[in-house]
């Protein structure tokens, strides 16, 4: 939990979840640890998505930006509908950092690689499941394409219709020489 505060940090970003307050507390030598965010009076994104079968285009495009506006401050490591928040005025708000991780030391002043192979199977990147050093924040990209798929109700069609899901495909090249995916991401 010390990694979740310190990851999040005390400040805030427009489309990342606000933590207002972390307390701890020992009970029969288990640690509690209780987390106070911000509210976000619309649910989930995957119970948007599933109530009304899919977002209209404009929407999807304005709710797209805001995951790339977060993402671009911090990288969940399980960026999923789930754990995206709607808040006032159709604000997306990127929750539960719990499987994130640092990927720049601060003293070598370098990105590194992660090879904590953790996340949601729909969204995981290929080089995840390769289970070979990644970059997260390319991992987290390729996550963010998925959760457009999961948008618009065409799209997902048209993997439906090749009777092959979207985690088949993703599958599929991961685990394949195929030219589709520049190789330093294989």
């Amino acid at each position: 939990m010390w990694g979740y505060g310190k990851i999040l940090g005390e400040g805030t970003f427009g489309n990342v979840v606000r933590v207002i307050n972390i307390n701890t507390s020992e009970i029969a030598a288990c640690s509690e640890y209780h987390l106070y965010l911000e509210y976000a009076a619309g649910g989930d994104l995957f119970n948007r998505i599933e109530s009304e079968n899919g977002i209209e285009e404009n929407l999807a495009q304005h709710y797209f930006k805001q995951v790339i506006s977060g993402m671009s401050y911090l990288h969940s490591l399980d960026l999923k509908p789930e754990n995206i928040l709607i808040g006032y005025n159709e604000i997306l708000k990127i929750c539960d950092f719990g499987l994130a991780a640092m990927f720049y030391d601060e003293t070598k002043k370098i990105k590194k690689l992660l090879n904590t192979y953790v996340g949601t199977t729909a969204y995981m990147a290929p080089e995840i499941f390769k289970k070979v050093p990644y970059d997260a924040e390319r991992a987290d990209v390729w996550s963010c394409a998925y959760i457009f798929i999961k948008f618009l109700p065409y799209l997902q069609q048209y993997f439906q219709s090749h009777q092959r899901p979207f985690t088949t495909i993703l599958l599929y090249l991961a685990q394949t020489s195929t030219k589709l995916i520049p190789s330093d991401i294989l």
